[in-house]
């Protein structure tokens, strides 16, 4: 908690519920003494804690979303409840059934913990907060927002069902190669990359809120720690759910998760997008090297080796470039204005390089044909051959799969919509390999763009072509 600022809704139920550190209840004992109104609220939580104020009874007769466990067939709003799924710092997540819309979709609700108002409605504006965070996002790599409401006295948000594990179960179930790690890891970083562009930063980034889900696409989940840049409120480092001892097993962190937490969040100053980035760095080093980049038995070490930078020397893996080492380390650098200026400019750096497509050549009169060919014309420029990017995503064969899959739906306007999509589609990858070509050029053959600026544009080229490649497996 930086010096002097109120107690944020975060630190407050930590006192509360006994989760704050001896040196964070110290710091707040210190900073309540001298102020009137966190005084207060904290006299109004601790009543509301001990019963003091007028709660739900035990004995009162309650709708069902108020009891701890919510059955098979219960409703929380249009929804019906299937099974629980599981439960986190802010609440109960359940399956449900959508029935207006046939769906299946994860219900998480807030978990009964406090019974005073005041402590409900910090817990609410958790939950709004990542209400809010998710709505602003309509992006493939960051789990989807359905709806949010109110049933009884809590709040609710309906959000996307997601089949799958998270990436630090799909890393400890199998080894698998650098290159497959750096493309599941490049998908979540994607999706950061779309909240932080949206003004929004997760503030929990971990291998744990990754998720692979079977249609194999990664998605960036669990935003309830997030807040917009612009919203006013608590510092992060300071709500660190560790037990007095300062021990890094103590369940309740609520604030980050420790091994991940930049200095800043460590020193409970605000965050920003640099934070997420230095957490995204360390999930990519442990996903690579299974392995944590700093040394800590408990808080207080942990911390000292990450103010330090004291980054460990990760062990020789085959198929780990040294560019991707470096990388690592510039985004985990104990200062904010070292990390790289943002995290597209990050994801470049570390993306894999394209594997080289040999063509065979039998014999030396064919080697000899083709020296001659190469000795006659003019060697290639640097920003030729955008198009190649294409194969795959846009090309004849897909073309043609598509085409077939509208003409088999049997619609009378099925060659008409077949024609438009056709053209829509050609327009738009022409314009791609355009932008792509000139972002090249600007860069490799007229000098009047940075290597940084081409690699961030690319990066954008590329989610967009991703994208693109979604639709058309849509479509068809």
């Amino acid at each position: 908690m930086p010096a002097g600022a109120c107690l944020g809704t975060d630190t407050l139920l930590d006192l509360i519920e006994g989760r704050a550190s001896a040196e964070l209840r110290a710091t707040a004992e210190d900073h309540a003494s001298r102020c009137d109104e966190c005084r207060r609220v904290l006299s109004s939580l601790a009543r509301e804690g001990t019963g003091e104020e007028s709660t739900l009874a035990a004995d009162e007769e309650a709708p069902a979303v108020v009891r701890d466990e919510l059955a098979s067939g219960d409703q929380v709003g249009r929804y019906v409840i299937r099974a629980r799924l599981g439960a986190g710092g802010m609440g109960v997540v359940h399956a449900a059934l959508d029935p207006e819309l046939g769906r299946e979709v994860a219900i998480k609700i807030l978990a009964p913990r406090l019974g005073g108002s005041a402590a409900r409605t910090m817990y609410e504006e958790r939950l709004r907060r990542e209400a809010r965070a998710l709505a602003q996002l309509a992006h493939p790599n960051v789990v989807a927002i359905h709806d949010v409401g109110h049933v009884g006295e809590r709040l609710f948000i309906a959000m996307e069902m997601l089949d799958g594990d998270t990436l630090a179960g799909w890393c400890s179930a199998a080894r698998h190669s650098p290159r497959e790690i750096l493309e599941r890891l490049l998908e979540a970083g994607r999706g950061l990359a779309a909240a932080h562009a949206a003004g929004i930063v997760h503030r929990d980034v971990k291998l744990e809120n990754m998720m692979l889900g079977k249609d194999g696409r990664v998605r960036v989940v669990d935003f309830g720690l997030a807040r917009t840049r612009d919203e006013p409120g608590e510092a992060a480092g300071a709500q660190l759910g560790a037990g007095s001892d300062g021990s890094l097993t103590t369940p309740g962190a609520v604030m980050g998760t420790p091994h991940y937490m930049a200095p800043e969040q460590h020193r409970g100053e605000e965050v920003d997008a640099r934070t997420d980035q230095f957490a995204f760095c360390v999930a990519l080093y442990v996903a690579l090297y299974d392995a944590r980049p700093f040394e800590g038995d408990d808080l207080a070490s942990l911390a000292s080796a990450v103010e330090r930078g004291a980054v460990r020397e990760p062990p020789r893996r085959r198929g780990v470039p040294r560019r991707i080492r470096k990388a690592l380390r510039r985004g985990m650098a104990p200062r904010r204005e070292d990390r790289f200026p943002t995290l597209d400019a990050l994801l470049a750096q570390v993306a894999p390089a394209r594997r080289a497509r040999w063509i065979p050549v039998a014999g030396l009169l064919a080697v000899g044909a083709a020296t001659a060919v190469a000795l006659h014309h003019t060697p290639p420029q640097p920003c030729d051959g955008m198009a190649q990017h294409l194969a795959g995503v846009w090309d004849p064969a897909r073309r043609a799969s598509l085409v077939a899959a509208i003409a088999a739906s049997g619609a009378p306007f099925a060659d008409a919509t077949a024609r438009t999509v056709v053209a829509r589609l050609d327009d738009y990858t022409s314009r791609w390999v355009a932008t792509r070509t000139e972002t090249c050029a600007a860069t490799r053959v007229r000098g009047e763009q940075t290597q940084d600026v081409m690699s961030l544009r690319m990066t954008c080229l590329d989610t967009r072509l991703q994208e693109l490649g979604a639709l058309v497996d849509t479509l068809a």
